[in-house]
């Protein structure tokens, strides 16, 4: 039986590699399938410079961005952004 949501309307998750903090992109969409991504953390500096920054080149917007707590290697990525 097929699914009654359109099959191009998946959601993925990207766990970016961010050495020792997080670093994660939700692209997903909105009630009206219009893209909606959040980004949860930014890892640390050079997780932006090295990964982050590439990515956020492959999407128009960022519905929401989540920092889960002020440690640096969570924080520094979103510093430099």
């Amino acid at each position: 039986m097929k699914h009654p949501l359109n099959e191009s309307l998946r959601t993925q998750v990207l766990v970016l590699p961010a050495k020792y903090g997080d670093c994660i992109i939700v692209k997903t969409f909105d009630s009206q399938e219009n893209p909606f991504n959040i980004v949860i953390d930014g890892g640390t500096p050079g997780t932006f410079d090295e990964v982050l920054r590439k990515e956020l080149k492959l999407i128009p917007t960022i519905g929401i961005m989540i920092l889960t707590h002020i440690d640096y290697d969570h924080i520094g990525g979103l510093i430099n952004m």
